[in-house]
């Protein structure tokens, strides 16, 4: 036990280190070994419990989401005392966007990990865990084909309006760029508009009193 724990704490520091670089210089202007020298660990030790940098990434995006969740379930059931699935996802992406948005040098690592698409395997099974449990939340019966369309729609149409809002194309207000990326995939995928919008908007009265300070994306 006393080792596993060790070697759990070690891997911690590692990617506690790999998010401070990040942050400072960006995935791109980070080394491996720069890691390992600020984690005064030789780099075949980063190798051991990251293979690759694109590893560290997927790795930071998973446990910001895993943190986002714990904390929305928590204050949803503790404010309405259920935990509506659409509901909480929709304080989820608000505040996983929020906390990337107001911060440029998260919203750097962001773009970056966009363009190269190393954090798509983490969120894309994140995502369609998630709207699985949507459809079987609101008792919605759909083929597999038309759920694999429903997520291509979302993905194509999140990847795009993202690019374009950091490229500059887009100059719209940050939280009505969030609602539409958010609003996508129910309504594509057959949920009333109304519903959709009740329930959006009371994400919006929960997210804008929600204490969010003490997650992070990066640092």
């Amino acid at each position: 036990m006393a080792r596993y724990q060790k070697g759990a704490y070690k891997r911690d520091i590692i990617l506690y280190n790999a998010k401070y670089l990040f942050y400072k210089k960006g995935i791109a202007g980070t080394t491996i070994r720069e890691i390992a020298e600020r984690s005064e660990d030789p780099v075949s030790l980063v190798h051991y419990y990251f293979k690759k940098k694109e590893d560290i990434v997927q790795q930071i995006y998973l446990d910001f989401l895993g943190n986002i969740d714990l904390f929305v379930y928590s204050a949803l059931y503790s404010e309405t005392g259920d935990t509506n699935v659409l509901l909480a996802h929709t304080v989820t992406q608000l505040i996983y966007y929020d906390i990337i948005m107001k911060d440029p040098r998260n919203m750097r690592v962001y773009q970056e990990s966009l363009v190269s698409q190393s954090n798509a395997a983490i969120l894309n099974t994140y995502i369609e865990h998630v709207y699985r449990k949507i459809l079987e939340d609101m008792e919605l019966n759909v083929s597999e084909e038309f759920f694999q369309a429903c997520i291509s729609i979302d993905f194509g149409a999140r990847r795009e309006i993202l690019n374009r809002y950091y490229d500059g194309e887009l100059t719209i207000d940050a939280t009505e760029l969030v609602l539409i990326i958010i609003r996508t995939f129910p309504l594509v995928a057959g949920i009333p508009n109304e519903t959709v919008t009740a329930i959006t908007d009371q994400a919006l009265n929960l997210y804008r009193n929600l204490d969010i300070k003490n997650l992070k994306f990066l640092v």
